[in-house]
C-alpha cells in the first residue's frame, strides 16, 4: 500500500508540472530590460568632486540587470584625468559605481587615485604626497536609458592615512 501511494505522488507531480509548463504567456510586473537600447558609455566633466580642481571622465556600463530597489540598477567602471590647481599635480580617478533607478538615479561608487604633488606644492599644507588616497561618491545622477545628457551631483570624500577632506562635485556631459 505504501508504494502504491508513493508511485501515485510521484505521478501527479510530474503530471502536475507538465500542466504547467504549457503556459503560452506568463503575466509579470517587472518590465524586460532590453540592453540593446540601454546607454553604456558616458563622457562628463567633473568640477570639484574627486580630483579637487576638474577632470574630463569616462564610465562604462558593464552590468545592468533588476534588484528589489530599481528595475534598472547599473555597474559601472569609471576612470578619469584630473586637472588641478597646483601644476604638475595629476590625479587619476578610478571608480566602482552602482546605479538605482531609470532616469532618475542613486548612485554609490568605491574607488582610489594615486595623488602626486611635486616638491614644493606640499609645503604647508596637511596634506601627505605621492600617495594612494581611497575615494567615495555618493549622489544623484540623470541620464536617460537610451542616451543624451547626463548630469551628476554628488558628495565626494578623499580619504588618505592621516584623515580626510570632503568634497562635493558636480558633472556634465553626454551618455551613448
Amino acid at each position: 500500500m505504501k508504494k502504491f501511494i508513493i508511485i501515485v505522488f510521484i505521478t501527479s507531480l510530474c503530471f502536475t508540472q507538465s500542466l504547467f509548463s504549457q503556459q503560452d504567456t506568463i503575466k509579470s510586473n517587472v518590465e524586460i530590460i532590453n540592453t540593446d537600447s540601454i546607454a553604456r558609455n558616458a563622457w562628463y566633466i567633473e568640477i570639484m568632486g574627486n580630483t579637487w580642481s576638474y577632470s574630463f571622465n569616462y564610465d562604462r556600463a558593464f552590468l545592468i540587470f533588476p534588484t528589489i530597489f530599481s528595475d534598472y540598477t547599473s555597474i559601472f567602471g569609471r576612470i578619469g584625468l584630473g586637472i588641478n590647481l597646483y601644476p604638475g599635480h595629476v590625479p587619476l580617478p578610478v571608480l566602482l559605481l552602482i546605479n538605482f533607478g531609470k532616469i532618475h538615479r542613486v548612485e554609490f561608487g568605491l574607488g582610489f587615485y594615486y595623488d602626486y604633488l611635486p616638491n614644493g606644492w606640499s609645503e604647508g599644507l596637511n596634506y601627505p604626497r605621492n600617495k594612494i588616497k581611497w575615494i567615495l561618491n555618493i549622489g544623484y545622477r540623470y541620464q536617460k536609458l537610451g542616451g543624451g545628457f547626463v548630469c551628476r551631483a554628488g558628495f565626494t570624500p578623499i580619504f588618505y592615512s592621516g584623515g580626510y577632506y570632503h568634497f562635493g562635485g558636480v558633472s556634465f556631459g553626454y551618455a551613448w
